[in-house]
């Protein structure tokens, strides 16, 4: 039924402008079949896959969400946030480098920060369990039929131990929707009351940063954080299909 809406679309943007290639964000099906008809090249547009204080990257993607993305690195910006503190902490969480590092972060962070390193003293592995919304394209499409609650169900059961705990970082947007909201709270009472978990839901990008910080590892579907996460050299492991 939007088919006609999209054709009415592209005529007029044709009629004001001239353009070789349509590029959205998304998976749109029916803008694809009408691209396809009126022969124009279509590639999916996504911003990221990285944050601050790493380049801000553009990517296309001629296949969809994760399906074969390339991407160019934009012009640096003028950083916005402390630096990555702590890039490598695995063998020593709760030493003078992690305090010192703890100190880079605005004030509001710190206390989260040392909550996580007081959560993670004397452990030998801190494994970040990444969620995404559970509407998120990427885990639709290329999740390889995982759900961010298997996934915690599946690494509890596997890697719960002797020397590891886990920090849980929920999806900044998941209360934003109803059906989101009830996913991430599912997820949160697999958890509770387990001593080797610890939610971190605090807000803001360098709450997520002090997470990624502290975590000797991370496992997600195929979030942007396992990205983030390898170019700091940290073990990575992802469930789904992801264009890194």
């Amino acid at each position: 039924m939007h088919e006609p809406l999209y054709e009415a679309v592209l005529a007029s943007a044709r009629q004001s402008y001239s353009f070789d290639v349509l590029a959205y964000w998304g998976t749109n099906e029916t803008l694809r079949v009408v691209a396809a008809r009126l022969g124009i090249p279509v590639l999916w547009a996504e911003y990221g896959p990285m944050r601050p204080p790493f380049a801000t990257q553009f990517c296309l993607d001629p296949q969809g969400v994760n399906g074969l993305a390339s991407s160019r690195a934009l012009p640096a910006a003028e950083p916005t946030g402390p630096g990555l503190p702590g890039v490598a902490l695995e063998a020593a969480v709760g030493d003078g480098t992690a305090y010192e590092a703890a100190l880079m972060l605005p004030a509001a962070v710190q206390d989260v920060f040392a909550g996580l390193l007081a959560f993670a003293r004397g452990q030998d592995r801190v494994v970040l369990l990444a969620l995404q919304l559970a509407d998120d394209a990427n885990v639709l499409a290329f999740g390889n039929g995982w759900t961010c609650q298997a996934m915690v169900e599946a690494v509890l059961e596997a890697q719960a131990g002797p020397g590891t705990v886990f920090v849980l970082r929920p999806h900044p947007g998941e209360h934003a929707t109803f059906h989101n909201r009830l996913a991430g709270e599912a997820v949160r009472d697999l958890v509770e009351g387990r001593p080797d978990v610890m939610v971190s839901d605090a807000a803001g990008g360098d709450a997520y940063l002090a997470c990624l910080s502290v975590a000797t590892e991370v496992v997600c579907i195929n979030s942007s954080v396992g990205f983030e996460a390898s170019l700091l050299g940290k073990p990575v492991r992802v469930l789904g299909q992801a264009s890194y």
